[in-house]
């Protein structure tokens, strides 16, 4: 997986918290359950942020917010907290998924020598 960078819809970068998350759990076969949840934590609070970021282009721009300088920067601060705390807080059923199937397979792959 060396050399692959992961990017958000539209070719954006994804927040940086997230990109450092899923980076430290990347190289090695994370087996500690509490690593397994942050990573997948990570994951789908980026696709949250992901979907939030691709639903606020259906907005008609006369929104409360008018266009200034720090508009697309304050909407993508929004985005990436309120996908963090969803999250943390059980989110849309992503994680719960994932460390399911992280587990499972870390567990099955423990009894075979390689």
């Amino acid at each position: 997986m060396e050399g692959i960078r992961v990017q958000g819809v539209g070719g954006q970068e994804p927040a940086a918290n997230q990109v450092k998350t899923l980076e430290q759990v990347k190289g090695n076969r994370a087996s500690n359950p509490e690593e397994i949840k942050k990573a997948a934590q990570a994951f789908e609070a980026y696709f949250i942020s992901s979907l939030l970021k691709e639903m606020r282009k259906t907005v008609p721009e006369e929104s409360f917010l008018r266009s200034g300088p720090g508009k697309e920067i304050y909407e993508a601060l929004l985005d990436e907290t309120l996908a963090e705390k969803m999250s943390e807080r059980g989110g849309i059923g992503l994680t719960k998924l994932l460390v399911k199937k992280m587990t499972d397979q870390a567990s099955s792959s423990k009894g075979i020598d390689r």
